[in-house]
């Protein structure tokens, strides 16, 4: 322990180690807050919110709705795509639970084997917490190949022409294909992502869509437990003071304050 503090001081980091303590103070203090009664606050995010337009519109017409977390290269253990599926199969909770309210079927399109025994479980319970069976063979895996799985969910399109599909999870060119897919049977298209060459797609080709770090904070937004909500008000504290460090910086930089430049370089 003292061999890697003294690291810590001498290598120059003790700003950022001043900043981590910060960091876990501010998380911890508003998840604490909540727990004894504050209230926050959160601005709508409409694109979770249609999804009981979604399924309710399923049921009005008598058809299934859909559901993919997208495609990732090394299934769930990439760490880039992997964390944007996990995301995707928490919002899943939300589609089946909603579904199941209504009498609707769900079908779950996925490319990652080992993510499977996750959705089914998902569903099922979603279904159970309803009163209701969740469908059989609701949950489908199609292919690791990426085409391969493409081509699988396009042609479930067809074949079972569902009136709603969301999408939310890790994309690559199959965004695109996917949500033009939907909107060529008519479905409504509800789709998420923080894939940053793909939200243009789905902000151009879905009715709603999930932004970026929207994907990561679904489950705060959907479940309203004290220790999410806390985790995201800290964040967004934490988000305006290294704007105000980041002016702080350019300030001392330009006009030469140099007790703050050495303070910003310990």
């Amino acid at each position: 322990m003292i061999a890697i503090i003294r690291q810590v001081l001498i290598s120059g980091r003790i700003f950022q180690l001043i900043f981590m303590v910060v960091t876990i103070i501010t998380i911890f203090w508003y998840i604490e807050a909540i727990k004894r009664g504050k209230v926050v606050t959160l601005r709508s995010i409409p694109a979770l919110d249609a999804i009981d337009e979604a399924t309710g519109r399923c049921a009005e017409m008598g058809r299934p709705v859909h559901f993919t977390p997208g495609y990732t290269q090394g299934g769930l253990y990439n760490a880039d795509m992997g964390p944007q599926v996990m995301a995707g199969l928490v919002i899943l909770q939300k589609v089946a639970s909603s579904a199941a309210k209504r009498g609707v079927s769900i079908i779950v399109s996925l490319n990652q084997p080992e993510a499977v025994p996750i959705a089914e479980e998902t569903v099922r319970v979603a279904y159970a917490n309803e009163g209701a069976v969740s469908p059989p063979k609701a949950v489908r895996f199609i292919s690791t190949e990426q085409y391969a799985y493409v081509a699988g969910v396009l042609s479930m399109y067809l074949e079972e022409r569902p009136a709603a599909n969301v999408l939310m999870g890790f994309f690559w060119s199959e965004s695109l294909q996917f949500a033009e897919g939907s909107n060529y049977i008519g479905a409504m298209t509800i789709g998420g992502t923080a894939s940053a060459s793909q939200m243009a797609f789905f902000a151009a080709s879905c009715d709603y869509f999930l932004f970026g770090e929207e994907l990561f904070a679904a489950r705060a937004y959907i479940e309203k437990a004290p220790d999410l909500l806390g985790s995201i008000v800290g964040q967004d504290i934490l988000r305006i003071l290294i704007l105000a460090i980041t002016v702080l910086t350019w300030l001392a930089g330009n006009f030469k304050y140099t007790q703050l430049v050495s303070f910003l370089k310990m």
